[in-house]
């Protein structure tokens, strides 16, 4: 829509204020209509329990999410995700290396969005299906493929030559659907090697602080590669390559995290244990 936009006078400043009136309303709906479950709801362990009195949270427990290998090597790989940086060079890429106009490029970002969108839903059920069939090291192979299939699809699309920016919006979706594989799983693994009450913590960590790194360094680092070795160069390094080395990277997955999920299970079991002995007496 924004692309659209483009052409007209103050188009960009009437979308800006458009995107923002819709932030508001949704966010007003939240504030309605979301229920916030309790802290570990949807720990099995805990299922059927009440609500426990969770330790008392301090800086120094915050810090020790770094001790947890599982933990630091999701981290490691938000900066290796190469796949943040299409949103914000994928329609430039048309642009300047395709000679497409801005508002003609800028029609591949509806189908990435719904393919994001179907990723997202799609690959949610898919883990849980994985979750019954391969316990935890399903989700690991998951989340691997989904590097490699954003690496594949990426590699297709941007290093070769296509007339038609219909043949771009395919390829467009299947990316937008490769990388909204990546929240039904990384959030998860996330969650389940973290204690209830640290995980608004880790996901601060996760999220705000080393997502946004990443995005500020890969589009730093685009943006001062692309004039010296074209951008096209920059995603075949950065979208294909790095999601490669990401995928690998998270094969140490297999030996250190069922072991972190197997402590924080055996010491949820330990606090229903404990609230149900208090209970009886």
């Amino acid at each position: 829509m924004l692309g659209q936009l483009s052409g007209i006078p103050d188009g960009w400043r009437w979308g800006w204020w458009l995107i923002g009136g819709i932030l508001i309303v949704v966010g007003l709906l939240i504030l309605v209509l979301f229920k916030e479950p309790k802290v570990g709801g949807a720990d099995e362990e805990l299922a059927g329990a009440a609500e426990l009195a969770l330790p008392k949270l301090r800086w120094q427990d915050a810090l020790r999410l770094f001790r947890i290998p599982s933990f630091s090597l999701m981290l490691l790989s938000r900066l290796l995700s190469g796949h943040l940086l299409i949103g914000v060079f994928g329609v430039q890429f048309l642009v300047t290396e395709r000679g497409f106009s801005n508002a003609v490029a800028a029609v591949v970002l509806l189908p990435f969005g719904i393919g994001y969108f179907l990723g997202t839903v799609g690959g949610g059920l898919t883990v849980s299906a994985l979750d019954r069939l391969v316990p935890e090291r399903g989700r690991i192979a998951y989340l691997q493929a989904a590097q490699v299939i954003f690496a594949l699809v990426a590699f297709f699309r941007t290093q070769f030559h296509y007339a038609s920016i219909g043949t771009y919006a395919i390829f467009w979706a299947l990316m937008g659907a490769a990388q909204g594989l990546n929240p039904g799983v990384n959030r998860p693994i996330v969650m389940s090697v973290v204690l209830p009450e640290l995980r608004a913590q880790a996901f601060v960590i996760f999220l705000a602080i080393f997502e946004t790194i990443g995005w500020a360094a890969f589009s730093y680092l685009a943006g001062a590669l692309a004039g010296v070795i074209g951008i096209q160069s920059v995603f075949w390094w950065l979208l294909v390559v790095l999601m490669v080395i990401n995928a690998a990277v998270l094969t140490a997955l297999y030996w250190v995290y069922p072991r972190d999920r197997a402590q924080v299970r055996t010491e949820l079991l330990r606090r229903r244990e404990g609230a149900v002995e208090s209970d009886l007496r």
